[in-house]
Order: C-alpha cells, then sequence, then structure tokens
C-alpha cells in the first residue's frame, strides 16, 4: 500500500481529512480537545502577552505527532486530529484567561470583570481542576444504555467495603473541601455537596466503574469536612491522614512477595507503556494525589521545600517496597512528580506585593 503512497508526509497528512460523522469522531473529538487544553491553559498562563505562541506549539506539536503515525503500525495520520487538537489549544487559553482572570488579576486596584471574587489560591485552583479531570476523563458520555445498565448492577453487585477505594475517596473529598476554600468558593460545602454527584455520573462515562465504598468514602469525606467547618485551614494531622491513604494506595494489596523485581530508572515508563487513555487518567489521579499532599503540609504552615520533600521521600519508599509487591511496578516517576509539582506550586505562588496571599504561605 506504500508504494502507491506519495513520499511527502505533509502531502499525505494535507489529504487524510475525513470528516464522516461518526459516535466514534464525536469521542475523538473530545478526548483530543481534553488533551490539548491543559497545553493551551499552561501557555497562556507562560505567555500572557503572546498568546499565538501555545496556539503555535500546540499545532506544531499535534502535525508533528500525526506525523510520525505515518511510521507507527496500527496508528493512521488524519488533519482532523490537527484541527481538534488546536481547538483544545484554544479552549485551553479560554480557561487560561478565565483561571488568571479568578487568580491573579483583581489586586492592587485593578478591574476586572470577575473582579468581584475572592481572591484565590492558584495552586489549590489547578489542584481542583485535576480533581475534576481525574474524576471525569476522558469527558465523552456512553452511547447506549446497556452499559450503563451493566454498570449499575456490578455497582450493587460489588462488596460494600473495600479499603483502597473508600480511604480514597474519603480523602480526596476531606482534602477538596480545603482546596475549594482556598480558591475562593464562597459555599465550599456547597460545592463539595454538589461534587458528590459526580461518582454517579461516572456510570455514564467512558472507562469508569464507580463501587459503593467510593460512594460511602466520599460522603465520609464530605461530612468530615462539615465537622471541621471552624478549620480555616487544614491542620498538620489532615495532611498525615492525606500521606496514609496515599500510603494505603501503593502498598495495596499488601501481598509482599519473596522474589523482587526489577526497578526502572525511567521516567514515566509505565505511563508510555501503557494505553493511552488509561495512562492519561492514572497521571491525573497521582498529580491530583501528591500535589494535594504537598498543598496540604505546605498550607499548615510546613515549608514547600519540606512539604516537597516529605512526599517524595514517602512516594520512593512506596516505590521500593513495590519491588516486593507483585503486579505493581516500582520506578522513581513518583518522587519526579512531586519534586516537579513542588516547583510548579512554588511559581504559582509567588503573590503580587500588593495583594495579600491566600493559600501556599511559606515557601
Amino acid at each position: 500500500m506504500w508504494r502507491h503512497l506519495p513520499a511527502d508526509p505533509l502531502w499525505i497528512l494535507w489529504h487524510s481529512w475525513d470528516i464522516r460523522f461518526s459516535r466514534f469522531l464525536v469521542r475523538d473529538t473530545v478526548v483530543n480537545v481534553a488533551l490539548y487544553a491543559p497545553l493551551g491553559m499552561s501557555g497562556y498562563l507562560a505567555f500572557k502577552k503572546k498568546p499565538w505562541l501555545p496556539l503555535l506549539l500546540g499545532f506544531l506539536l499535534s502535525v508533528s505527532m500525526e506525523l510520525v503515525q505515518l511510521f507507527v503500525p496500527g496508528r493512521n495520520t488524519s488533519l482532523v486530529d490537527v484541527a481538534t487538537n488546536v481547538l483544545g489549544t484554544i479552549a485551553g487559553l479560554g480557561l487560561g484567561f478565565l483561571f488568571d482572570q479568578i487568580a491573579g488579576p483583581g489586586y492592587a486596584g485593578e478591574i476586572t470583570p470577575f473582579s468581584s471574587l475572592p481572591s484565590a489560591d492558584k495552586s489549590a485552583l489547578i489542584l481542583l481542576f485535576i480533581w475534576t479531570g481525574a474524576l471525569l476523563f476522558p469527558f465523552f458520555p456512553q452511547v447506549g444504555s446497556s452499559i450503563p445498565i451493566q454498570r449499575i448492577k456490578l455497582f450493587f453487585a460489588a462488596p460494600l467495603f473495600a479499603l483502597v477505594p473508600f480511604v480514597s475517596a474519603a480523602a480526596s473529598w476531606l482534602a477538596a473541601g480545603f482546596l475549594m476554600r482556598a480558591a475562593g468558593l464562597r459555599s465550599p460545602r456547597l460545592f463539595l455537596a454538589l461534587s458528590l454527584l459526580a461518582i454517579p455520573v461516572q456510570f455514564f462515562i467512558v472507562n469508569h466503574q464507580p463501587v459503593p465504598s467510593e460512594l460511602s468514602g466520599a460522603i465520609c469525606g464530605f461530612l468530615f469536612f462539615t465537622g471541621l467547618g471552624g478549620l480555616r485551614k487544614p491542620a498538620l494531622w489532615v495532611a498525615l491522614a492525606f500521606l496514609i491513604a496515599i500510603l494505603i494506595r501503593g502498598l495495596s494489596p499488601f501481598h509482599f512477595a519473596t522474589q523482587s523485581q526489577g526497578f526502572s530508572w525511567i521516567p514515566f515508563a509505565g505511563f508510555l507503556a501503557t494505553e493511552w487513555q488509561y495512562g492519561l487518567l492514572v497521571l491525573l489521579e497521582k498529580s491530583f494525589y501528591y500535589g494535594t499532599a504537598i498543598w496540604l503540609f505546605n498550607a499548615s504552615g510546613i515549608r514547600l521545600t519540606a512539604a516537597a520533600a516529605i512526599t517524595a521521600a514517602t512516594l520512593a519508599f512506596i516505590e521500593i517496597a513495590q519491588i516486593h509487591l507483585p503486579g505493581r511496578t516500582a520506578e522513581m516517576t513518583d518522587p519526579l512528580m512531586a519534586i516537579l509539582l513542588a516547583f510548579a506550586f512554588g511559581i504559582l505562588s509567588r503573590q503580587s506585593p500588593a495583594r495579600k496571599p491566600r493559600g501556599l504561605p511559606r515557601r
């Protein structure tokens, strides 16, 4: 087949416009937009005066990826993907503008369309964005009624209690309440209560299967946060409890083998080796858990560098222990992610001298 194609890869890409409407086209469009939105958002925050730079970067990156797929067996090159990736970059630029209006401007006498909103902790706001992505990615509804009905049946057939999903959900919703308060939401309890609807919504989202322990854990996390209504910022015990939840997630199923497996020093090797949608979902979950652990320690009064060191050391311990855990991949990715997230928080926490910071108080 390849000998009948022109030699110019750009010619192939230019003539790969297939716009036949189907549910798969809608799914790919949603996924491609969601995939490039973070690029546009972070690009806008980095180059506010030159928004065309992230747009150009999104276009060149998409074109490069599509051209590379010409030489990958089983992959197809599509100009539609380039268009939807660029659309995702534009959507990210809009999200970056909205984020900057909520979390950035509005101080030193500056008037913006969002100046009536409370000042927001940028790191907390970013973590809430990531949490939303982890709950709902790939943001594509399950077409038809048979699969959601099957998932509902599996939900009621599952055990009422499972340790890991219960602890994970309880810790997530408790921490999310503090993140919402730091992000400047006027009614964090109301928004946290509404976020409980994300679990039943997952019945209708591709690649999600809720279990009873997630729902009960989320409700417990909400009740814990409601009971701590007088606590304006997270105490140290909240950060420690969240770190214990990460330990439980990382060390489950607690069946250690005598024979050890290898340790990978290649960053993100496991992510690159897995199916990309599942890998991106895992990456969002890990970013939320590790970033939130750092944020909780820092918000409780510990310096950002110390908070990052505590979290990274805990993750390094988990990775070393996973050498003896069957079915787990021991690698350096997780501690490195903690360091990178702390570095990003350090940049986000830089405030104008004219504005009193609300979130990460010490670096």
